[in-house]
């Protein structure tokens, strides 16, 4: 079992906070309006500097001079301290989701007392690590102590440090000791593999009198100390209490997927022609126990977004002591400075004053804090994808180097898999030159990069490939890393100790405009010779069969022209000549129903543009025999979602020669 202190907040806060003011000559006053916005805000980074002021204003050098000026408002900070260090023990929870702790209490207790030598003991101890002891025989009235250590080595040269722990036969049924490390931001995990080493026996065990709380005992120390117990093997999970540094957006493209060639059928050219890559680019840094996840929506209409405020808690007491931090430290170095036993009866009264000023500050700050610790509760982040847990293709992607192999190496996973669900994972593109991975695998990419290469460049690119135009008109990214979510393969963490970074997003989405010009021979789409409108209600089938807008009506806008092109005397050589036949302007394309624009029949557009042209055709008797003649088609089909005036696809190329027509509604 393995149980670790939760981060005060796993997301950046904001708060407008009522500091009060403080003067050396006047002291703190808490009800003075000055109020203070505060963004960003890393709950651990203030306490951190908050527990370590603490520990260095009770340090010998400082406690000293305090004790000659207020011996009671020493105790009141020493008082301080020793509720810190219960409220903060108390937060102890286990790291993984649905671990069950033995004995909290014992857990508790040891990391307490840590912290009662030293409150900044919070943020160097990364866990309590418990194994479950049983003992074929208790021991009445005695205790047995010793320390964990590496298995065959009491100095591995490892980076880990272990704490001593006791054992009570009588009424202890687990072992705990703290566990720290030097390199938790490299490894999510360590695996050790641990004996016991029992080096002393603590007996004749009495509550003690005179000092509440404590006991009095008598100590053995072994002269051969017995053989090391062994522990076995223990995955510790390692969890970051920092917040992760964002990623940051940089923009955002939309891109045709591929060039064309030559060869292609009508189908595959369509298929191709309105295929479009969305590229999100951005800078990250990650360490180990990161993620990054990434929302797309897609078929945005414009919208917006919020976020709101708390009472008077943890965060305003921190926020209150680190603003006047740096005025009331320094007051503290140059007013105790020259204080000591023999220059206190010579001081002027004025300078004890501004120096019991600072030192009453200092101490309603601490108590402040003190007092509000143990009743914080972290405010629970918004997940991204929360509110569009139905409309928004989510993916979570890591970087890491796979086990013998110095290479980078990239997973992605669909976090949710019913939207969207022909979206394919993300490619990932990596420094500014995008490299692409090398080769595909079963468990993600594979780049022919270092690993160390990737992690030192920050530029990254996410590559959504092949999205279909008419299905697919916008697109619009949201990412935020999260952080301690799956330490150990396969195991989920306690939320409690899982980050989130803010979600950056886009403020708009982007529209790609796919613009092509070559040519879509759609006289291929069926066999034979066949009337005109069955040629023109088979492209739109087949152009805008991928068509699906959730929640919009089945309907799109096109515009398109028609004109007669043939060469003189029939030369190849020669440019085409273009006439124009028919104009249809903006227009909305009806995709459902019995009146559904792509049916053979009179009044759908297939059949309305082809009388068109069948009447054109009858009144000027174009030449025939020229095999060069051909009816060609600008068709432009614009958003349905956005308003902008531009079509997210033009097809200026699309061709019917006059020979395979039969020119007959």
């Amino acid at each position: 079992m393995v149980l670790a202190l939760p981060p005060l907040s796993t997301q950046l806060l904001e708060r407008d906070v009522n500091v009060g003011t403080y003067s050396k000559a006047s002291g703190l006053d808490e009800n003075a309006v000055n109020p203070q916005s505060f963004t960003r805000i890393d709950m651990d980074d203030w306490a951190r500097l908050c527990l370590d002021a603490i520990d260095t204003f009770l340090s010998p050098t400082v406690s000293g001079a305090v004790y000659l000026l207020d011996q009671d408002l020493l105790k009141r900070v020493l008082q301080s301290k020793k509720d810190l260090a219960g409220a903060i023990s108390g937060k102890l929870k286990p790291v993984l989701k649905g671990a069950q702790a033995v004995q909290v209490s014992e857990a508790v207790e040891k990391l307490r007392q840590r912290l009662l030598m030293e409150l900044s003991q919070a943020y160097t101890v990364n866990a309590v690590v418990q194994y479950p002891i049983g003992f074929a025989q208790s021991g009445q009235g005695m205790r047995l102590y010793g320390s964990p250590v590496f298995k065959g080595s009491e100095s591995p040269g490892q980076p880990y440090s272990l704490s001593n722990a006791k054992l009570s036969p009588e009424n202890s049924s687990s072992l705990s000791f703290l566990f720290s490390t030097q390199t938790a931001r490299k490894e999510p995990f360590v695996e050790l593999d641990l004996d016991f080493k029992t080096t002393h026996l603590e007996y004749d065990i009495q509550e003690n009198d005179l000092f509440k709380g404590y006991q009095a005992s008598s100590w053995l120390s072994f002269v051969l100390p017995p053989e090391g117990q062994p522990l076995g093997s223990a995955q510790i999970p390692i969890v970051l209490r920092d917040s992760p540094e964002a990623p940051v957006l940089l923009r955002q493209d939309a891109r045709q997927s591929d060039d064309i060639p030559s060869g292609m059928s009508a189908l595959e050219m369509l298929e191709v022609a309105t295929g479009w890559d969305y590229l999100v680019r951005y800078n990250q840094r990650l360490s180990a126990q990161d993620w990054l996840q990434v929302e797309i929506q897609f078929n945005l209409p414009e919208s917006a977004q919020a976020r709101g405020a708390a009472g008077m808690d943890l965060l305003d007491a921190l926020a209150a002591f680190h603003f006047h931090w740096s005025a009331l430290r320094a007051d503290l170095q140059n007013l105790l400075a020259p204080i000591d036993a023999k220059s206190i009866a010579t001081l002027p009264e004025s300078a004890l004053q501004e120096a019991s000023h600072a030192l009453q500050a200092f101490e309603r700050l601490v108590r402040n804090v003190a007092e509000t610790w143990a009743a914080w509760t972290p405010p629970k982040p918004a997940l991204v994808g929360a509110e569009n847990a139905k409309t928004a293709k989510i993916f979570a992607v890591r970087e890491f180097s796979p086990q013998n192999s110095s290479k980078l190496r990239v997973e992605s996973k669909d976090l949710n898999e019913e939207a969207f669900a022909d979206i394919p994972d993300p490619v990932v593109l990596v420094g500014p030159e995008e490299t692409p991975p090398s080769q595909l695998n079963p468990a993600g990419h594979d780049y022919a990069i270092l690993y160390s290469e990737a992690n030192a460049q920050p530029f990254r690119a996410l590559s959504f490939e092949k999205l279909n135009v008419l299905a697919y008109q916008n697109a619009l990214a949201a990412i935020y890393l999260s952080r301690n979510e799956e330490l150990i393969s396969g195991k989920k963490s306690n939320e409690d100790f899982v980050y989130y970074t803010p979600q950056t997003r886009f403020p708009y989405p982007v529209i790609p405009l796919l613009n092509n010009d070559i040519e879509v021979d759609i006289g291929s789409l069926l066999p034979g010779k066949n009337p005109l409108v069955n040629y023109l209600a088979e492209f739109f089938k087949k152009l805008l069969d991928k068509v699906h807008l959730p929640g919009q009506e089945k309907a799109i806008t096109l515009q398109l022209d028609c004109s007669y092109a043939y060469r003189l005397a029939n030369d190849p050589a020669q440019p085409l000549i273009r006439l124009p036949i028919v104009l249809v302007p903006p227009y909305e394309f009806r995709l459902d129903g019995p009146q559904a624009d792509f049916l053979v029949n009179a009044t759908s557009l297939a059949g309305q543009l082809a009388r068109e042209i069948v009447e054109w055709e009858e009144a000027e008797q174009p030449a025939p025999g020229n095999a060069q003649a051909r009816l060609v088609f600008d068709v432009a089909v614009f958003s349905t979602i956005s308003q902008s005036r531009q079509p997210v696809l033009r097809l200026r190329n699309v061709v019917l020669g006059l020979g395979n027509v039969s020119f007959s509604v």
